[in-house]
């Protein structure tokens, strides 16, 4: 059974502790922490919490924060001229085999019938998010034929789209799988 801790953000399988897909490319050196800050991350809560919320239909317009009120109308706006529509919306993931968890933003599908991994952003995507989208397939079934984007959404309500070649995906899952191997070197070695 999965279960996560939000305030620690830990996963486990079964009881054991098991690394996110941000956690994996930590160990690989792929997080680049300089950008983070409190106000930063306080937005990115808000804002994804507004974009679920929207997504499951149980968005309280009233409740809405002023500051997210563009971001939330760039992520409809995107899937209004994009046309996709949300399969798993924040749904924990287990890779039983590689033994690494995470929460993908969104698995959806789109009108031409293609799944999509989507990372919302509300900065600059960094060229890593091909690599954590890479993660996030590995969750899927076909996760070579799968669309990946990072929609980085914007304060005045629209959007840029980032979108990571299925022809690139290999060398991408091959770099999230060498950050999978340090990080699990590190785990073994207390490192």
């Amino acid at each position: 059974m999965l279960t996560f801790e939000p305030d620690t953000h830990t996963y486990r399988w079964n009881g054991a502790k098991r690394p996110s897909v941000t956690q994996v490319m930590r160990a690989g050196g792929l997080i680049d922490e300089r950008w983070f800050n409190d106000a930063a991350a306080w937005r990115g809560s808000v804002v994804h919490k507004c974009c679920e919320l929207d997504d499951k239909g149980t968005l309280n317009e009233a409740s809405v924060d002023p500051m997210a009120a563009g971001y939330l109308e760039g992520w409809r706006k995107w899937k209004r001229n994009f046309g996709w529509s949300a399969i798993a919306v924040e749904k924990f993931k287990y890779h039983p085999h590689l033994q690494y968890c995470g929460t993908p933003d969104r698995v959806m599908r789109g009108n031409d019938g293609y799944l999509c991994i989507v990372d919302i952003k509300t900065g600059v995507p960094s060229k890593a998010a091909a690599i954590q989208t890479a993660g996030y397939c590995g969750f899927l079934d076909i996760p070579s034929y799968v669309k990946r984007y990072a929609i980085q959404l914007m304060p005045e309500g629209d959007y840029v789209v980032t979108e990571y070649p299925t022809s690139s995906f290999s060398i991408d899952w091959a770099a999230f799988n060498s950050c999978l191997n340090i990080n699990n070197w590190r785990r073994i070695n207390g490192y």
